[in-house]
């Protein structure tokens, strides 16, 4: 991106034991692939705007602190699929509540309040596992009921480096 221009994101990071859960249901699916591309774990993620590329890094950073949310406790609860013609993309779901809901609609008011453009398309908050997955069956993937305390949001970058998509944080807002 050699223009001055940084992929962001924000986004709610799964503490270390959510990270291990998620890491079993991912492992199950892979046992059952014939390909797909997984995500590495240090990328889990839950997406509450998609920035894009832009100049305006500190602008981004101002509406993820500007954010007032109370801690809340977030639950995975199944793993689904996004169908796609060359492979689909296998995600663990989250289940909505008001909390999620209202942090959510506060992260977009923060960005948008600051000019930026984001996505207009319907939240469906998830945890991508993999993509372009090609399975060698049907079966249901084992998904327990997962929970954990979200009690800060993080303004991510994305990088291409050597290949490979790298998330770093760039600002992290505690709740309280």
């Amino acid at each position: 991106m050699g223009n001055g221009k940084i992929r962001l994101f924000a986004a709610i990071l799964p503490d270390d034991a959510t990270v291990a859960a998620l890491r079993n249901a991912a492992r199950e699916l892979r046992a059952d692939c014939l390909r797909g591309n997984f995500v590495p774990p240090e990328n889990y993620h839950v997406t509450l705007a998609f920035i894009g590329e832009t100049a305006e890094a500190e602008k981004a950073a101002e509406a993820v602190r500007a954010v007032e949310a109370a801690p809340f406790t977030l639950t995975l609860a199944k793993v689904g699929k996004f169908s796609r013609t060359r492979g689909d993309i296998y995600w663990y779901g989250v289940r909505v509540s008001a909390a999620l809901e209202a942090l959510y609609a506060e992260a977009q008011t923060e960005l948008t309040a600051r000019g930026f453009e984001l996505e207009k398309r319907a939240f469906r908050p998830h945890v991508t596992l993999a993509r372009d997955v090609v399975r060698k069956s049907n079966k249901e993937i084992q998904a327990p009921e997962i929970c954990f305390k979200v009690s800060a949001i993080a303004l991510m970058r994305s990088d291409r480096i050597d290949g490979c998509l790298v998330y770093s944080p760039v600002e992290i807002k505690e709740l309280h």
